[in-house]
């Protein structure tokens, strides 16, 4: 895949929450309690993966350093 912000080839790959799901915080929000309980912010683009934990597939580009992926943010 092409990055679409530099142009150069990215490395397919995959994030890993080690067992935990993986989330989006928004800049100066802190996570509360009662958000990890009701699932805010948790990206539902993760699969369990035996022996991996939760995954996500992402492209990842070495020149400009970003990261894609796709997803659904949980609200």
């Amino acid at each position: 895949m092409q990055c679409p912000y530099c142009g150069g080839e990215m490395i397919s790959g995959r994030l890993n929450g080690a067992g935990r799901p993986i989330r989006f915080i928004p800049e100066g929000k802190k996570l509360t309690f009662s958000d990890m309980l009701s699932g805010t912010g948790r990206i539902n683009a993760q699969k369990n993966v035996f022996g991996e934990g939760r995954t996500i597939p992402a492209e990842y580009c070495p020149h400009c350093e970003k990261i894609i992926f796709d997803t659904k943010l949980a609200k």
